[in-house]
């Protein structure tokens, strides 16, 4: 399934739908940055829940003050009544230093609030990752970046 990231363009209903008629099938908007929420989330999740395009949102998570942002925002769009329409939160794992008990906090609290999380990731990333934390992840779905044909950035391992 296709679908395109338009985090930091502001992108209006009328463009949702051009996308759609070109094949996107799905947005993902990012919420937090890992510093900051990008003022196009608000507005673009709004616009895209207006159309047929299935609407996600991810968030990077590296460390527990990433997670209480998260959790403002998840507060943000229960109160908009747009918690529900989701189709997927993802956490983006790709930053050195990611505490991995920080990720299954918020894993734990996308599932408590009646949603299935979902981990972003680069294989060059969570392969080293994953193997110095040797934490599981296993119970959640994970959705790999492609980026070329280099194995060692596309392949798990």
């Amino acid at each position: 399934m296709l679908g395109i990231d338009y985090s930091f363009d502001l992108v209006p209903e009328t463009t949702v739908r051009e996308f759609y008629a070109q094949g996107q099938r799905f947005i993902i908007q990012n919420v937090w940055t890992g510093r900051v929420q990008p003022g196009t989330a608000a507005p673009n999740i709004q616009a895209a829940l207006h159309t047929e395009m299935l609407v996600g949102i991810y968030a990077v998570v590296v460390d527990f003050d990433d997670v209480v942002q998260l959790s403002l925002v998840m507060d943000k769009l229960v109160l908009a009544s747009q918690w529900p329409a989701l189709f997927m939160v993802a956490i983006d794992v790709e930053v050195a230093g990611t505490n991995p008990d920080a990720v299954r906090d918020a894993i734990d609290m996308i599932r408590h609030n009646g949603q299935v999380p979902v981990i972003y990731t680069g294989a060059w990333f969570w392969n080293e990752w994953i193997t110095t934390h040797q934490q599981d992840f296993s119970d959640v779905p994970s959705w790999l970046a492609k980026y070329d044909s280099d194995d060692k950035l596309d392949t798990v391992q």
